[in-house]
Parts: structure tokens; sequence; C-alpha cells
């Protein structure tokens, strides 16, 4: 099978029509110096809304906002931040309701932990404090080979039951 070596373009503008744009070859390592700067400038003009862009003419962009036909003047604000602004909208607070049932799933994780592999929550007490896991397995009075092989198994049980929780 033939590799292909993979080409690097960078789009240079016409100065006297900045709409038409030629690509222009590049080596790898300019690729990388140049289009992490023309990525985030794409990603910070297009969330303060002054980048107008079509995805479809994405690849002409050179990260120049000044001479882009599709760079608008100033921010333009959608109802969201006006609301945010003004107080009208989500502060970023938890809910409660959420924190109760973050807490309920938490308590209901726990619990069939210990259900699954029987002194784990108190090993896990004991490591909170500063003990090492052997002398915490050896206060709990559970060898460490066993201790493993059940966290182990009470991990994929665990996983199946719970699943992106987990």
């Amino acid at each position: 099978m033939k590799e292909t070596s993979r080409r690097y373009y960078y789009p240079l503008r016409n100065p006297d029509r900045p709409i038409e744009v030629s690509l222009v070859e590049i080596s790898e390592s300019e690729y990388h110096a140049l289009y992490p700067e023309i990525w985030r400038t794409q990603k910070r003009e297009r969330a303060l809304g002054r980048c107008l862009c079509p995805r479809s003419r994405i690849w002409a962009c050179d990260a120049d906002c000044l001479v882009c036909p599709w760079h608008t003047a100033g921010e333009i604000w959608s109802l969201d931040r006006d609301q945010e602004i003004l107080g009208d909208h989500d502060s970023g607070a938890p809910d409660p309701a959420d924190i109760v049932a973050d807490r309920m799933i938490l308590q209901r994780l726990l619990q069939r932990l210990e259900e699954l592999c029987p002194g784990a929550y108190r090993v896990g007490e004991l490591r909170l404090d500063g003990l090492s896991e052997r002398s915490a397995l050896e206060e709990s009075g559970v060898s460490r080979t066993t201790y493993r092989s059940r966290l182990k198994k009470a991990e994929e049980i665990l996983r199946d039951e719970f699943g992106d929780i987990f």
C-alpha cells in the first residue's frame, strides 16, 4: 500500500478583493506554528459574535479579521447574553434538585460498594485520614490481594449498574 504524504496549506487573501483566497502550500512545522492561533482567534470571534463567516468558507480564514468580509465591527449580543447581564438568567449556581439527586445516587453507590466489597468504605476513610493502603488494609483485617480482587469485581459490576455516573 502506497503512503501519501499529507499536504498543508495557508490561505492568502487578494489585497484588492478580500473574498478571493488562494492556497499556498506550507510545511508541517509552519502549519503547526500558525494554525493554533488561527483556531483560537476563530473561536474567540465566533463566541463574541463578530465572526459571521459561513462554515463552508472557514478554510479561507487566516485570522486577519480587519480585512475579512465576514467580520463585524462590534459585539453582537444574543438575548441570552442580555439576560445574563440583567440578572434574569441562571447565575450558574447548581440546582438544589440536582444536588439532592446526586447525593442520593452517591449514597446508593456507596451502599452497593459496601455490599459488593465489604470493608471498602472503611479502607477509603482510613486512606483519607492519611494512612497508606497497606496500613488501612491491616487495620481493616483484609489481605491486599483479596481486597484488590473484590474491588476489581465490584468496579465491573458498578460500571454496569451505574453506567456513565461511575
